[in-house]
């Protein structure tokens, strides 16, 4: 998901969608986000930046809900092959 922001709702950490121009230099949209550096170079630039929105921690919690999915079916079934 993307979202075009005025610079001035830009927070550190923020995800650029593309990498931004300023004179001869370039901010790279890079994993880690913006640092307060980078979002003061481009406040003095640029009116609006598009950036990357979404969840950070999704595939954290899908990887959990399927291993607590595998970890109670696995008792169930031990269970079950305990009494047979």
């Amino acid at each position: 998901m993307r979202k075009s922001v005025s610079v001035s709702n830009l927070t550190e950490g923020d995800w650029l969608y593309k990498d931004v121009q300023i004179g001869k230099k370039v901010i790279s949209a890079k994993w880690e986000g913006l640092s307060m550096d980078d979002i003061k170079k481009i406040r003095k630039n640029y009116k609006s930046v598009i950036i990357r929105q979404g969840i950070p921690f999704t595939p954290v919690f899908l990887i959990s809900l399927l291993v607590l999915i595998l970890l109670c079916y696995g008792q169930i079934l031990g269970k079950l092959f305990v009494l047979f």
